[in-house]
């Protein structure tokens, strides 16, 4: 494991400094170093703290003062996927798509955007096939675009001849 080593926050020298283990510093005061814990983000998991009044991600400042970014990319992401890990070791800078296309983060995003669909007899009303997605249903040649307009009330009632219903609102 290697040994704490703290950097002054470029904007705030002798006020704030963070530490490659993810740690901020306030001196604000002049009454010694004192950590600023912060909050974590609730809509998208990241620890923040404020520097005069100015929240900022902590990730962020541990890779600004401990990462070289020479090709100026513009995302910090963490290697782990463990939003609340800011130790430099778990931090590399990405530009935004390499950072969309890291990890398990599009298997995440697909699986909780995945909704069940419902082939449904047009005239009797009953239930033909249940597939676990609109891609799984595309995949028996249906149209995509159709079959969603049908789910979704836009403006037609059916679809290859049948109706179409997402799982959830089918009553």
């Amino acid at each position: 494991m290697s040994e704490e080593i703290f950097k002054p926050i470029k904007g705030y020298e002798n006020r704030y400094m963070v530490s490659n283990k993810g740690r901020v510093f306030s001196n604000t005061r002049g009454k010694g170093w004192k950590e600023i814990k912060g909050w974590i983000e609730n809509v998208r998991g990241y620890r923040r703290i404020e520097l005069d009044n100015k929240p900022v991600m902590v990730h962020r400042l541990v890779a600004e003062a401990f990462i070289p970014n020479p090709e100026n990319k513009d995302t910090v992401n963490h290697k782990d996927e463990n939003k609340l890990n800011n130790c430099v070791e778990n931090l590399e800078w990405l530009t935004n798509t390499e950072n969309h296309n890291y990890g398990t983060r599009n298997a995440r995003v697909g699986k909780a955007l995945q909704k069940p669909i419902l082939r449904i007899d047009k005239e009797t009303g009953q239930i033909l096939q249940r597939y676990d997605s609109l891609k799984d249903a595309v995949k028996d040649g249906y149209d995509h675009s159709a079959v969603s307009r049908v789910a979704n009330h836009v403006d037609c009632k059916q679809s290859g001849g049948y109706r179409w219903e997402w799982e959830s609102n089918y009553v």
